[in-house]
């Protein structure tokens, strides 16, 4: 180098431009949040966020490993175990039930911590979605655009952030003639004023925004175009997530009596369905079993939807809601059926549970649909599925426990109300485990009976709420008053057998006084109060409530179909059904609770109320329950309305109106 000559300029890389300019290799001037050269080239600039690659530790590449690589190299302990599925399951499970109240902070913001997964101490300044005003509500667009943006299929996050901005929050007002929405039959006062029911009746029906309205839009011009989402490793779009959203935040809630957070459907349904939304997701596939439960949720979601949007007078949306819903069931009943024929083998490695919870699902969507001829079958394919398990599944998991409760209490609802003719096995309620005789147990009681937790609590311990996956805590009754009624359900049959004319044959005389006997002595044999106290908690009110309301339906029940009692006997009975369902709507509309009551002990005591002024306050707890959207109390309700046009019974009866009308008529009732 000469000596009058300056020194070479060094060529210094820099790596802090954005990623756009970083991968053109040109100079970025880092201008935020968008650089001037993607501007100019009207580029989208990537930003200059960190960026991190996940690698093992023992597979680095040189390329990786340099120091002037962008990239921050984040190595993976190779020794770290994998949880299964079924821990996570327990581990969410157990988290989900986590009560900051009771549990001390272990460090810094943290309250408990399992394996991988944390729950975190709320820190003032973030912000309750729940607790927003109304003008700080997302729009629906904004909802739209979460939606559409997301990477994922509703994570937490996205649940969280559409968890309002779905609905329009904005003042509703319900049509004024109200009388039309029960196949026209209630054309009673324009508007509920009892209860102060109005208010809380608008809340269980905030309209959908317009993102539902484009949701559905754009579902239904897929599937006109074709498109089978039954076929396996399909990712779900916007609409199946909106779906599977408003399944968890709505539907969910409706199906048991009071707020239960480990509720078979929030506990084991909805999380098996959000594992094979990530699997398919994540991986490109999942089970036919677990696909077919996606199917029977999405289709019990969009049925609902459908409902509401009835109840609303808003036919279109609801005609078109109910063709995605059939859609949806079509497929979960193809993939549930391929499932069992080719999947249901324990060398397989597949989970009874999942085959047991799909096969219960369909029995919701017949519910929720209102078409309930198919109960019976899913019921008798439930049946089987238990009855085969027997044969390899040694230890039954708290899950399937509480499975196997949900199958005896809808076997024991729909036997009920079972047409004569429609009774081709023989029932069962006893005991018995010898193999040939569990096959016509069907409502499975071996099984049941082991895995029933207490059936009532002690007096002084009705205070609190209900054990969590009890009967009380599902549907408000306990197992013995449900046994109870098997064996009601047994001897009415045994009854048919005999021809039964009115008269009881002597040899079943003893049988009914001993029943007679065990129903009218339950409230002492368990130590029922006759009133609760003043500290019950809403929940256990409302279990208190609708354990007394079936005790006294359970009577009425027994009358009506054995001892052929006349109506005016029953009076008594009928308004005490009566005034404790009405408190139990009363305590959800204190309380702002949103769950569909249990609908057998009003069916059941109204079929016998004759007096115009107690059909009328009947009329008016139907038309109230109507707004929970459970489409199978229509045909409940269309079979009193026939009953209550006929007025009281025959001398020469041999059995209850509301059954000579099912008779008659061929309906199918399901009464859950």
């Amino acid at each position: 180098m000469s000596q009058g000559s300056s020194p070479a300029k060094r060529n210094r890389k820099t790596f802090s431009g954005c990623w756009s300019c970083r991968e053109r290799k040109i100079k970025c001037d880092e201008a935020k949040p968008t650089c001037r050269q993607c501007k100019k080239s009207r580029l989208e600039c990537k930003g200059y966020g960190l960026r991190l690659q996940w690698i093992i530790n023992k597979q680095l590449d040189a390329e990786f490993a340099s120091v002037n690589n962008p990239r921050r190299n984040i190595a993976l302990d190779a020794h770290t175990p994998v949880l299964s599925f079924d821990r996570v399951d327990d581990i969410l499970t157990t988290l989900g039930h986590y009560d900051p109240r009771y549990m001390p902070t272990v460090q810094d913001n943290v309250h408990i911590y399992m394996e991988c997964f944390g729950v975190f101490r709320d820190v003032d300044s973030r912000i309750n979605a729940s607790s927003l005003p109304i003008d700080s509500i997302p729009t629906s667009t904004e909802a739209q655009h979460t939606l559409d943006t997301a990477n994922t299929t509703l994570s937490p996050a996205i649940a969280e952030n559409t968890s309002i901005s779905v609905f329009d929050h904005s003042s509703a007002t319900l049509e004024d003639d109200r009388g039309s929405l029960i196949n026209g039959s209630l054309n009673q006062s324009p508007s509920i004023s009892w209860f102060g029911i109005d208010s809380h009746s608008q809340s269980l029906l905030k309209p959908l925004g317009s993102l539902a309205e484009e949701i559905e839009t754009d579902a239904f011009g897929v599937y006109e175009n074709g498109l089978d989402l039954a076929s396996p490793s399909v990712p779900l779009g916007t609409t199946e997530r909106f779906l599977i959203h408003y399944y968890s935040k709505r539907v969910v809630n409706l199906f048991c009596v009071i707020e239960n957070g480990a509720s078979p459907w929030k506990a084991i349904h909805l999380p098996k369905t959000l594992r094979a939304v990530g699997e398919i997701t994540i991986e490109g596939k999942t089970s036919r079993i677990c696909e077919a439960l996606v199917r029977s949720c999405l289709s019990i979601s969009a049925f609902c939807l459908s409902n509401d949007c009835r109840l609303r007078l808003q036919e279109t949306e609801a005609l078109r809601w109910e063709k995605l819903a059939d859609e949806f069931r079509r497929q979960a009943i193809n993939l549930l059926r391929n499932a069992m024929e080719k999947d249901f083998y324990p060398n397989k490695g597949v989970k009874y549970t999942d085959f047991l919870a799909t096969t219960l699902s369909m029995i919701t969507i017949d519910v929720m649909s209102g078409e309930t001829d198919t109960c019976g079958i899913h019921l008798d394919g439930a049946l089987r599925l238990i009855n085969h398990g027997q044969t390899w599944e040694q230890q039954y998991t708290s899950k399937a426990e509480t499975l196997h409760r949900m199958y005896f209490y809808l076997r024991a609802i729909f036997e009920s109300t079972l047409p004569r003719h429609s009774r081709s096995r023989k029932l069962r309620t006893s005991c018995s485990t010898e193999n040939d005789a569990d096959s016509h147990d069907v409502f499975c009681h071996n099984i049941v009976a082991k895995c029933s937790i207490s059936s009532l609590q002690s007096a002084e311990d009705q205070n609190t709420d209900p054990k969590i996956g009890s009967y009380e805590s599902i549907y408000g009754v306990p197992y013995s008053l449900l046994f109870l009624l098997t064996k009601v359900i047994d001897l009415i049959s045994k009854l048919y057998d005999e021809s039964f004319d009115g008269r009881i044959p002597l040899h079943l005389m003893d049988e009914c006084d001993e029943l007679e006997h065990s129903i009218m002595d339950w409230p002492a044999n368990t130590s029922f109060p006759s009133e609760p106290l003043n500290d019950y908690s809403s929940s256990a009110k409302i279990v208190y409530y609708h354990t007394a309301a079936f005790h006294e339906a359970l009577i009425i029940y027994f009358a009506q179909h054995i001892r052929l009692v006349g109506h005016r006997f029953l009076q008594p009975h009928i308004r005490a059904v009566l005034d404790r369902m009405e408190v139990i709507e009363q305590i959800k509309v204190e309380t702002n609770l949103i769950a569909a009551p249990l609908y057998w002990p009003a069916f059941i005591a109204s079929s016998e109320a004759f007096d115009k002024a107690l059909q009328n306050r009947f009329r008016k707890w139907y038309e109230h329950v109507m707004f929970y959207g459970i489409e199978a109390l229509r045909t409940g309700f269309s079979v009193l309305e026939e009953v209550w046009e006929m007025g009281p019974q025959r001398a020469d009866r041999v059995t209850s109106s509301w059954r000579e009308v099912v008779e008659r008529s061929g309906k199918i009732l399901m009464l859950s």
